[in-house]
């Protein structure tokens, strides 16, 4: 199985940003991870995708700051999964190393 490297940002500032790693396909940890239906937000420099909590704007959830910081102000509430951008296929792929980057990895 092919696993693809993410990056998960909690929207509690005392957890640390993790890389993670999981099968393209795996719908079910990216719900986990976000706590519900996921929504993709495309961003463009660099290339890349992140997953929040479709309903997180309208909820309860914390406001993750650091997701809100690398998607220049876009207000996220809840945790965030940053992978890379979907292949002609339409599966995630890897997060790329510049984003690796920007998180310390």
């Amino acid at each position: 199985m092919t696993l693809i490297d993410a990056v998960l940002i909690p929207a509690d500032p005392a957890k640390d940003v993790e890389r993670v790693q999981f099968a393209p396909s795996d719908l079910k940890y990216l719900q986990t991870a976000v706590g519900g239906y996921i929504e993709p937000v495309n961003h463009q420099t660099p290339p890349s995708t992140v997953f929040v909590n479709e309903d997180g704007a309208n909820s309860d959830l914390p406001p993750n700051t650091r997701a809100t910081q690398y998607l220049l102000g876009t207000p996220i509430k809840g945790n965030a999964v940053v992978t890379g951008t979907a292949n002609s296929a339409g599966d995630v792929t890897s997060v790329s190393k510049t984003v690796l980057e920007i998180f310390g990895f």
